[in-house]
């Protein structure tokens, strides 16, 4: 039988499940970071087991190994607030601010990389199954570490010429409304709105407390 769920050292196990479970559910990314968004979705649902399996065993864990839990679960928490924000924010600013948001997914998979390293998992008594699958995706998460997923080139330069120019050909208006994903009424329509709030949050920002 597996520790209660009011034992404070199951509580991190099921958080790390239930944020796993949230990020998996989020929205498919619609924007010209969806190829590094969907790489980085697919390798946290590659953790679940391992965390179903500890929660659910009669396992005891050590402070290290809490210890070790909880920063991994506070890098997890920063990933799901980046993606979320990356998924709903507004499209044409995030492709215009493009470098600062893959410095933060990079950020992000350092911090994730860096946690996965302090878990013991020689202290654990896991199937070879969830072994296989943890040595696996740590070496996916170091291997990202050391490269950055490719944005769209094409897209890169189309987004050059239309803010240079004022009246850029209409191909490449065509092009980014394609790639951007901003196709019918209903996206524009919530672009607009993303926008929008953006602008609203950093005026609030610039305004100081009240």
């Amino acid at each position: 039988m597996g520790r209660t769920e009011d034992d404070p050292r199951n509580s991190v196990l099921s958080q790390l499940v239930e944020s796993v479970k949230a990020i998996s559910e989020l929205p498919e990314c619609r924007n010209m970071f969806r190829k590094m968004y969907g790489n980085f979705v697919r390798r946290v649902k590659l953790l679940s087991p391992l965390f179903e399996e500890l929660r659910d065993s009669d396992k005891e864990l050590g402070d290290e190994e809490v210890a070790a839990f909880e920063s991994l679960g506070e890098a997890l928490h920063s990933a799901k607030e980046l993606i979320k924000s990356v998924n709903q924010g507004s499209k044409l600013y995030q492709a215009l601010e493009k470098d600062k948001i893959v410095d933060k997914f990079h950020q992000m998979t350092v911090k994730i990389e860096a946690a996965l390293s302090k878990i013991p998992y020689e202290n654990f008594d896991m199937s070879e199954e969830v072994c296989e699958q943890i040595e696996l995706v740590h070496a996916q998460f170091k291997r990202a570490k050391e490269r950055t997923d490719a944005l769209d080139s094409q897209l890169e330069i189309d987004l050059a010429i239309a803010v240079r120019d004022k009246e850029p050909d209409a191909a490449i208006i065509k092009r980014l409304s394609e790639k951007l994903h901003l196709r019918t009424i209903n996206d524009l329509k919530k672009e607009s709105l993303a926008f929008h709030e953006l602008v609203y949050s950093k005026w609030r920002r610039s305004r100081g407390p009240v």
